[in-house]
């Protein structure tokens, strides 16, 4: 409809990302890590229990044998949880929000959420393409420019974005497929930037 109405013109696309909070609390968020650490500190807290009985009279003994059962039925959900993040093949699990991932936010305060990829067109400023990306802006580049090239049936247009998405392989990806990339450059700048329009 836009392209009908001659409100996009398709010659430079600008992509950037935008993150939004999610209903799932960091609490509720799982790195390999994260686990490892839950389950060495139940199994450090059970030995420590186990050492106490044979010094513990009977009432004790008691309390010490319930505490130490608690904690392996919490060890059992850390298990499932390893198992379940193990069978995803992800980084990371949220328990809430099954699509939501730790994000690192402003001034490196990390948030669960979701990394917002969005294109627009220059002509007007138009939206023209969003997806949820990954936890970083690193791999998204190509993704989002091949996208908006087969939505725009393009064979060349520029694209123009920061820092976060200058990396070599994507602007390969982007060159190969006729996109010109436009990016700030990263300390390590690729062969790629500041290429002119392909002709």
């Amino acid at each position: 409809m836009l392209k009908d109405l001659d409100l996009i013109e398709g010659e430079t696309i600008a992509i950037d990302s935008f993150k939004i909070f999610a209903q799932n609390s960091i609490r509720k968020n799982f790195t390999q890590k994260k686990i490892d650490r839950h389950l060495d500190y139940i199994d450090k807290k059970v030995a420590e229990y186990e050492a106490q009985l044979d010094e513990s009279d009977a009432e004790d003994k008691a309390m010490l044998k319930e505490k130490i059962q608690l904690k392996l039925n919490r060890r059992k959900k850390y298990e499932e949880l390893n198992k379940a993040l193990k069978d995803s093949g992800e980084s990371q699990i949220s328990l809430t929000d099954k699509d939501a991932r730790a994000l690192m936010l402003t001034n490196n305060i990390s948030g669960i959420g979701f990394n917002i990829q969005a294109a627009a067109d220059a002509k007007n400023k138009l939206l023209i393409h969003s997806h949820i990306g990954g936890t970083t802006d690193k791999r998204e580049l190509a993704t989002v420019a091949l996208e908006v090239q087969e939505l725009l049936g393009k064979e060349t247009f520029n694209t123009l974005s920061d820092a976060g998405y200058s990396t070599g392989d994507q602007f390969s990806l982007c060159k190969d497929s006729g996109i010109c990339t436009y990016s700030s450059p990263m300390p390590s700048t690729s062969p790629y930037d500041n290429c002119l329009p392909i002709q």
